[in-house]
């Protein structure tokens, strides 16, 4: 193929912006910054010419862009494919937090509206427990205490379920301070240390209680506590304490708190 037939092929730099929805400016900018050469320049004219299979390279130029990237910051071709994994990757997360925020936003909207809240009555317990108490413990350091009773079980032998549970041993339940006890439930062995002050193992016997679902960050656990307390105490319905929360989803197993899952369970009488 002779230099004439071979630059047939090829578009004047012209040419080519219109065919890439651009614009002569830009290509000669992009050239600048390294992210897209001429397919040839000519030496004496310097003019520029391109080959349509470039048009990817716009498309992939323009995309970053749209990602909110200077071009002085796009990376390389070779560097492209690994960096566009990672921004995809961090769409994801901001997507998935953003759906799990509208998710508790409609939830707490329709909590505030109900004058019930959504309790069902459930039977649970049956359970051998490893337990930690804390004596006036405060809510904000919880993830500190399960943490701890962890760190214990951990070097004790036994195979535990994959929950935690708080219980509340003071008669109201307060956020600053409450008399708290952190259980483990023992699914298989027996606990084979020696368990520090403040550790035992106990059995929970089977009963009802009233569920409450909650799906969201902890920081808002207290005002639906509260809500929750007013309606028993209004509508004279009795529960046994101690009050219980069971952690199912939570900061060790999930990076996003709106998809945080606590049960909290009122026994039955």
């Amino acid at each position: 193929m002779t230099q004439r037939q071979s630059q047939g092929k090829l578009l004047s730099i012209s040419e080519f912006a219109k065919a890439s929805s651009t614009t002569p400016r830009a290509l000669r900018l992009w050239q600048k910054h390294g992210l897209l050469r001429p397919y040839r320049q000519d030496k004496w004219t310097h003019y520029r010419y391109y080959h349509l299979d470039q048009v990817d390279q716009v498309l992939a130029i323009k995309w970053w862009q749209e990602l909110g990237v200077k071009l002085k910051d796009i990376p390389l071709q070779r560097k492209q494919e690994s960096e566009f994994k990672t921004r995809i990757e961090k769409l994801d997360q901001e997507l998935a937090f953003l759906r799990a925020k509208k998710q508790f936003l409609l939830s707490l909207h329709k909590f505030l509206k109900r004058k019930k809240p959504a309790l069902k009555k459930v039977w649970i317990g049956d359970w051998q427990l490893l337990t930690h108490r804390i004596k006036r413990g405060s809510y904000a350091r919880i993830n500190d205490y399960v943490q701890q009773t962890w760190r214990v079980a951990r070097r004790c032998g036994a195979t535990f379920a994959p929950v935690e549970l708080t219980f509340y041993e003071t008669p109201r339940f307060d956020p600053l301070v409450s008399d708290l006890k952190i259980g483990l439930i023992i699914k298989k062995g027996k606990i084979g240390c020696r368990l520090p002050a403040g550790f035992q193992v106990e059995y929970y016997a089977r009963r009802q209680a009233y569920e409450f679902e909650f799906l969201g960050p902890y920081r808002f656990l207290t005002m639906f506590f509260r809500k929750i307390d007013w309606y028993f105490v209004k509508h004279n319905i009795p529960v046994y304490l101690p009050v219980f929360e069971m952690y199912i989803r939570g900061p060790f197993n999930t990076s996003i708190d709106y998809n945080y899952l606590t049960k909290i369970y009122y026994p039955i009488p």
